[in-house]
């Protein structure tokens, strides 16, 4: 089902948004697979206030937030760097976030993000993207396969006390 959402960069003004619907998501989706206490120093470190308005600030984050009407119920993050030595095709750039909120799951508005984050990835001049999911995630893997990523390589991921397996997961035109 294709969902109608409106999609806009995130400004300054937009950080506890972020930092809000960051944690939120966050927490949804891995927050049974860790302890309680790695999750909320994870989500303390990486989805504060004065992290998420400096990533804002930051020329190599890009942030996307998906609208539905006045509430935000999905959102993106770019950064723009150096790839992995895996990572191949022309300007790449990576999708470090892509989120919606969980009562929406399922119900096309991943689908309009990515749409979303593609044109995006295109409008900065980028023609290859890349991501990390963990292996475990099958919905995730299988999201990004029906819009034409495939497994390119292998990451680590920590979170407090626990070290997961990741793909690293890239798109081209």
């Amino acid at each position: 089902m294709k969902r109608n959402l409106t999609f806009r960069k995130a400004i300054v003004a937009d950080t506890s948004t972020v930092a809000q619907i960051g944690a939120e998501t966050f927490r949804a989706e891995f927050g049974p697979y860790h302890t309680p206490e790695d999750m909320e120093e994870y989500l303390a470190d990486n989805f504060n206030n004065e992290i998420i308005q400096s990533l804002i600030e930051d020329v190599s984050h890009h942030f996307l937030l998906g609208y539905e009407g006045e509430k935000v119920i999905a959102y993106a993050m770019f950064r723009e760097g150096t790839p992995p030595d895996f990572v191949s095709g022309s300007s790449p750039i990576e999708l470090v976030r892509f989120y919606v909120i969980p009562e929406v799951i399922g119900l096309g508005y991943g689908s309009a993000l990515m749409q979303a984050c593609m044109e995006e990835a295109r409008t900065m001049g980028h023609e290859t993207i890349w991501l990390a999911t963990w292996q475990e995630n099958k919905r995730a893997i299988g999201f990004y396969e029906k819009w034409g990523f495939r497994i390119v390589g292998n990451a680590i991921y920590v979170i407090g006390q626990d070290v997961t397996d990741d793909f690293i997961l890239q798109w081209s035109e």
